[in-house]
């Protein structure tokens, strides 16, 4: 009896009540009866009172019973994954801790938690947890619950596997030798390798920098992916467009550590010029069988770079008529330097005779002519 308004006496047409409340000491029928004696016909009187007691539960559920997290990249952090915690039984449950425990714990992060330190009858809560693995291989850990329902303390097995997506590229730079502006150098190849435990997705595999253009990448015999111990090579060419100093980068864009990565390029372009004064050489007429004074060509190195010569010849339908008296030119011809080469005329036989004076050497141009020509002539008297 929780409450009574009754006294001893009830004047007629007066009420008064009785609260009553049930706590149930067993599970099952539980009977009594409200009985009250007194002067009234028919005492003692009686109200009866039935209930049924049911056994208190406190039991947790858990969905889901497990979390596997797909292979994460050391060092890296997941998306987050739930467990959400249901009070399945009859009566509300305390939560005392919600940690996370097992050999790799620390790999493992609560970053969201709605579950308080009860959870009534039917409620449910979450408890959000991401993946941050410390080393390569399977890492495992639990969520664990301690609290007053039954079979506590209770845990969510956890499974991740950790990896590592590493790139190495061999050489870490390339660099080329001087390189004459408008020709192509032989390539050089950069090789890459994947030294970590996962495949990398390659995405794009490109030249940039600010002469980016001057280079070319002429085979790449990466693909898309790339196995764990697996290389790969590029290979890449120069080819100058303007004097100096040229530099570039080959960038691959991928899902490892560190990317993008960079091998950094430099290459010097160069110009190799010959410039010739005069442009061509004109001999007076000379009697045949006789030789002329000689004439000279003044040859210039006016490019960046010194200027190899192989060979300065006469070529030409009358070449034999002509000579080479003197030649200053060497085996190299310093960029700014200049030599000369000097020609006597001695014809053959009488009209013109054209020949050329041909060098050749590396600089882009080569071979180079100097037109000659000149006149053979008789003098004859007769009597």
């Amino acid at each position: 009896i929780s409450a009574n308004t009754c006294g001893l006496t009830l004047a007629s047409g007066a009420n008064c009540s009785v609260s009553i409340t049930f706590n149930p000491s067993a599970a099952g029928t539980r009977t009594a009866a409200l009985t009250l004696t007194d002067d009234a016909s028919g005492s003692p009187q009686a109200v009866p009172i039935t209930g049924t007691g049911q056994a208190s539960t406190k039991s947790l559920g858990f969905s889901p019973t497990s979390l596997t997290y797909a292979a994460q990249n050391v060092g890296t952090t997941s998306a987050a994954q739930s467990v959400i915690v249901t009070s399945a039984g009859t009566a509300t449950v305390n939560l005392s801790t919600i940690q996370l425990t097992g050999t790799n714990a620390t790999d493992y992060s609560i970053t969201t938690n709605t579950c308080g330190l009860t959870l009534a009858s039917g409620a449910n809560c979450s408890v959000f947890i991401t993946f941050s693995p410390t080393a390569t291989g399977t890492r495992t850990a639990a969520l664990t619950f301690t609290d007053d329902a039954s079979g506590s303390p209770q845990s969510v097995g956890i499974t991740g596997i950790g990896q590592t997506k590493t790139l190495s590229l061999s050489p870490t730079s390339l660099t080329y030798t001087i390189q004459t502006v408008g020709t192509t150098s032989a390539a050089q190849s950069v090789t890459v390798t994947n030294s970590g435990t996962a495949t990398v997705s390659l995405f794009t595999t490109v030249l940039t920098g600010a002469n980016s253009a001057d280079y070319a990448i002429s085979a790449n015999t990466c693909s898309s992916t790339l196995a764990s111990g697996a290389n790969c090579s590029i290979s890449i060419t120069f080819s100058p467009s303007a004097v100096g100093a040229r530099t570039a980068a080959l960038t691959l864009t991928d899902d490892a550590t560190g990317s993008p990565q960079s091998v950094p390029i430099t290459g010097t372009g160069q110009t190799k010029i010959l410039t010739f004064s005069p442009t061509s050489l004109t001999y007076t007429a000379q009697t045949v069988g006789t030789t002329s004074a000689a004439q000279s060509v003044t040859i210039t190195s006016t490019g960046t770079a010194t200027v190899n010569l192989t060979n300065s010849q006469l070529t030409g339908g009358g070449a034999a008529d002509y000579a080479i008296s003197a030649n200053t030119c060497g085996a190299s011809l310093a960029s700014g330097a200049n030599c000369s080469v000097s020609i006597t005329f001695s014809p053959s036989t009488t009209g013109v005779r054209n020949a050329n004076l041909t060098f050749t050497d590396d600089a882009p141009a080569s071979p180079q002519s100097v037109p000659i020509t000149g006149t053979g002539q008789t003098k004859t008297l007769s009597f």
